[in-house]
């Protein structure tokens, strides 16, 4: 019932198809003849809906880029929304497109999309032999990097229920596209197949304490799929990435709305935060600590 609870959060949009160039087709989506490259462009971007191929496989997702200098590179944040499969608002995303004018942010939403090899919408407990989700992440960020002047060394990921258990398959499988993630309301297998990251990276996680979805206090089973297995707590999920990151320090304090633990002096000066709050369940909090919560998120991320 937990996977399927997770539909209940989730505003469904319309999903426009982009047009795909088949002569580039790990890349490009609109016409290039018309813009060439938009790297050197500083018309903006709002949510434009595009399209990659990926393999045999069209992925689909919206693109936000703000006006820019010639060639200037600009951070990159990848937004993963929960819920299956198909066109969902990100939470906040209106914050989140102010956010992305304001600070000069490139921001993409990501469309989850079933396919053979996955169980649900965003593929879970990635291995070898099913990695379509993350060959699609990884050909669009080249594409945003290589297109759009997207900034390699200021790339985040953020997610959401289901699109944050999928951050942290990005933090096993692609630790060297990402500096940092900020997730809500998710958590992993506690035995996932395969998590050898090439560098550390820097995790915040934030999880309502009354959350009767993706327990915070309690491992819970994913369904039937031996595939994914028992999912973690969240303070063995937080502990985990404490260890991976090889932290040699933890710290906590409990203030009226949330309580903090904080592993730091990690493997390159990484770092990993938990912000567990008191009186959430599961749904996305307006704000935290009398900050909107897009901006308490980009605050962590801005740092790293």
């Amino acid at each position: 019932m937990k996977f399927y609870l997770l539909l209940l959060f989730f505003i469904i949009v319309p999903v426009f198809t982009g047009c795909i160039d088949s002569e580039d087709n790990n890349k490009l989506i609109i016409n290039r003849s018309e813009i060439g490259n938009s790297c050197f462009l500083n018309e903006s971007i709002s949510q434009r809906q595009e399209s990659i191929l990926v393999g045999d496989s069209v992925r689909k997702y919206s693109l936000s880029v703000p006006k820019k200098l010639s060639g200037e590179k600009l951070p990159v944040i990848l937004a993963f929304h929960g819920g299956n499969e198909g066109g969902f608002y990100f939470p906040q995303q209106p914050s989140f497109e102010r956010l992305s004018n304001n600070e000069k942010i490139i921001i993409a939403y990501p469309q989850a999309k079933k396919e053979i090899n996955n169980e649900g919408a965003w593929q879970l407990n990635t291995d070898e032999n099913k990695m379509q989700d993350i060959n699609f992440i990884e050909h669009l960020l080249n594409y945003i990097q290589e297109e759009h002047c997207g900034d390699p060394s200021k790339t985040y990921a953020i997610g959401y229920s289901l699109g944050s258990m999928f951050t942290y398959e990005l933090a096993c499988h692609l630790s060297n596209k990402f500096v940092s993630i900020a997730s809500f309301a998710g958590t992993m297998p506690i035995n996932p197949k395969s998590c050898e990251t090439d560098k550390s990276i820097n995790i915040m996680h934030i999880h309502g304490k009354n959350d009767q979805v993706i327990s915070y206090s309690d491992s819970w089973e994913w369904k039937n799929w031996n595939s994914v297995g028992t999912m973690m707590d969240i303070k063995t999920l937080i502990s985990f990435w404490g260890d991976k990151n090889l932290c040699l320090s933890k710290s906590s304090q409990d203030l009226s709305e949330y309580s903090e633990i904080t592993y730091s002096d990690c493997k390159d000066n990484t770092k990993v935060k938990l912000f567990a709050l008191n009186k959430v369940g599961h749904d996305w909090p307006e704000e935290i600590n009398s900050t909107s919560t897009n901006e308490f998120i980009w605050n962590f991320l801005k740092e790293n």
